[in-house]
């Protein structure tokens, strides 16, 4: 039988977002490879400056800005096991930091349209850029953040007293990749809001 109309629009519609998955996957998977999440869980732990309070707080920063610059699916599956490790070479109790990781992955999936898959297929849907969606959605994402966070210092605050040592400088293997890759995360974002095409960034960035 003859494809149909409406099965080469869904189809249409649907590729620009497969692509954009496609290729934001292959940099989450390269900057993991180059050891950019190591780098900046290592870099947090040397800024808490061995107060468990302090470098929480420090994750939950980096969980937040993973999940809006490279999705949910890059914080719950590439940053979390990062962040277990780096709190078991610490010596500290890791479900603290996971829980904040996972709780992150989705409620800081608001604030762009390709933090979160479903964003993009709303966004996709109803014909909105970026710039309008975020204007629309950074006030319900700093809420959905703030309650999280504050929830979670609550719920966790007897776990999280107590000091620790500052863990040893990540050793880069290859720097040249790991310098693309750090520059790539950082683009992405701003690249997102000013209108580039999502399919563009992520096939431009992998």
């Amino acid at each position: 039988p003859m494809t149909t109309s409406w099965e080469w629009e869904t189809v249409a519609r649907a590729a620009p977002i497969l692509v954009f998955l496609m290729g934001i996957t292959v940099v989450a998977e390269l900057a993991d490879v180059a050891g950019v999440f190591e780098s900046a869980a290592t870099l947090s732990a040397r800024a808490g400056r061995g107060l468990v309070r302090a470098l929480w707080l420090l994750v939950v920063v980096l969980a937040t800005a993973t999940t809006v610059l490279l999705s949910l699916e890059t914080t719950a599956v590439l940053l979390t096991p990062v962040v277990l490790a780096l709190a078991s070479r610490l010596g500290v109790a890791p479900w603290p930091f996971a829980l904040a990781t996972v709780w992150l992955a989705n409620t800081a999936s608001l604030l762009l349209p390709v933090s979160n898959l479903t964003n993009l297929l709303l966004v996709n849907k109803i014909g909105w850029s970026v710039a309008r969606y975020t204007g629309r959605m950074w006030l319900p994402a700093l809420v959905a953040v703030a309650v999280s966070v504050a929830v979670l210092a609550v719920l966790l605050q007897g776990s999280l007293r107590g000091r620790y040592s500052p863990a040893p400088q990540v050793a880069i293997g290859d720097l040249v990749l790991f310098r693309l890759a750090v520059g790539i995360c950082a683009v992405v974002g701003p690249l997102f809001v000013v209108g580039v095409p999502p399919w563009v960034v992520g096939t431009g960035g992998a």
